[in-house]
């Protein structure tokens, strides 16, 4: 299973048992937002002369994902995760100002 992939069935496993938490639902948004921006950046990027904002938009789309995994897995620990909140929020906001990810 792919990092994403398996990232999104961790939040998902989580959020069911969890019964929604709000931590659960804020990482659950974020991996929304995380799928969803990396469609339009694929969208954008992989064609022939893809804009030059590609290559920053990609090294922050992998952060958000290494950081949407840090949250998942923090979940599963239990107890307050106001870090790893804090990065999913900082690079959802990195992202929307990225044309190519809009």
């Amino acid at each position: 299973m792919n990092r994403p992939l398996r990232a999104f069935a961790i939040v998902l496993a989580l959020t069911v048992l969890l019964g929604c938490s709000g931590a659960a639902k804020q990482v659950a948004t974020h991996q929304n937002s995380y799928d969803y921006r990396e469609a339009r950046m694929e969208e954008a990027c992989l064609v022939a002369t893809p804009p030059a904002e590609c290559v920053a938009a990609k090294v922050e789309i992998r952060t958000y994902e290494k950081h949407l995994h840090e949250a998942a897995v923090a979940l599963g620990h239990g107890g307050g995760m106001p870090l790893q909140l804090g990065a999913l929020k900082a690079d959802a906001k990195k992202l929307a100002k990225r044309a190519v990810a809009k």
